[in-house]
C-alpha cells in the first residue's frame, strides 16, 4: 500500500471520528461551564500528544531530542495550538476571545486539515508504527477537535468582515512567531529553518506567508461571502447591510 493510500485512509477514518465525537459533544454538553472546560480540555490532549515523543523516547532508552518545534512556534500548527490553550482562559464575552476564536477555527482547521492529509513527514516515512509520525497525526486530529468545537458550539460564527479582520490580525501574530523562531534558532547558533515560510526560496516562489496570504485572503472573503448568501436572509448579509 503506498504512502498516499494509507494517508488517505487514516484521514478519512479521522473525519469520521472527528464528525461522531464533535456531534455527540453537541448532543451531550449543554452547561455552559463544560462547555468552555472542553476546549481546555481538548487544547491540553493536543499538547501531551505533541510532547509525547519525549516520553517515549526517554522510556525506550532513545536518545531524547527536543527539537525547535518543541519549544518554539515554528509552524502553523504548532502557534495554533497554543493559541487553542489560551483561548481556553479568556473571558467567553471578550473582544480578544472573539477575534482570536475567529482566527483559530478559521486558519486553524485549514492548518490542520493540511497537516494531517498532506503530512510531509508522513509521506518521509510511511509507517504508522513509528511513534513519531502516528503522534504527528493524531495531534493535527485532536488540534482539529478544538477548532471545529468553536463552531460547532457557537463560539464562532461567520460574519464576513469580522472573520476576515480576525484573520488579518491572527497573520500578524503568525509573522511575530516565525520572526521569533528564526531568530532564536540563530541566536543558538542552530540550522537555519524557514518559520511560517517567512523566507522566499525562489526555486518554490508560490510556496511561501505572502502568497498565501494574498491568495488565501480573497478566497476565504468569496466563501464566507457565498455562505452568507445561501443561508442568511437579505437583510443579514454584509454587502445588504453596507449597500442600505
Amino acid at each position: 500500500m503506498n504512502a498516499t493510500l494509507k494517508l488517505t485512509i487514516f484521514s478519512f477514518a479521522s473525519f469520521i471520528f472527528l464528525f461522531i465525537v464533535l456531534f455527540l459533544s453537541k448532543k451531550l454538553i449543554k452547561k455552559e461551564k463544560t462547555k468552555d472546560m472542553m476546549i481546555l480540555v481538548s487544547s491540553i490532549i493536543t499538547i501531551i500528544v505533541h510532547y509525547s515523543i519525549l516520553l517515549w523516547q526517554w522510556t525506550h532508552h532513545l536518545k531524547v531530542e527536543f527539537t525547535d518545534n518543541m519549544y518554539l512556534p515554528v509552524y502553523p500548527c504548532n502557534a495554533i495550538m497554543w493559541m487553542c490553550l489560551v483561548l481556553s482562559f479568556l473571558p467567553k464575552k471578550s473582544n480578544a476571545f472573539s477575534y482570536l476564536a475567529d482566527f483559530v477555527a478559521i486558519v486553524g482547521t485549514v492548518c490542520g486539515f493540511a497537516g494531517l492529509c498532506f503530512n510531509f513527514n508522513f509521506y518521509d516515512n510511511p509507517n504508522l508504527l513509528d511513534f513519531d509520525i502516528l503522534k504527528g497525526l493524531v495531534s493535527h486530529v485532536t488540534m482539529l477537535y478544538t477548532t471545529l468545537y468553536l463552531f460547532v458550539m457557537g463560539y464562532v460564527k461567520i460574519n464576513t468582515f469580522h472573520n476576515i479582520k480576525s484573520c488579518l490580525m491572527g497573520c500578524v501574530l503568525f509573522i511575530l512567531c516565525g520572526v521569533v523562531s528564526i531568530t532564536v534558532k540563530k541566536i543558538l547558533g542552530q540550522n537555519f529553518v524557514n518559520s511560517f515560510f517567512l523566507i522566499i526560496d525562489w526555486d518554490k516562489p508560490y510556496y511561501n506567508f505572502y502568497f498565501i496570504v494574498i491568495v488565501g485572503l480573497p478566497l476565504l472573503f468569496l466563501l464566507l461571502t457565498l455562505y452568507e448568501t445561501i443561508f442568511y436572509t437579505k437583510e443579514n448579509r454584509w454587502y445588504y447591510k453596507e449597500n442600505k
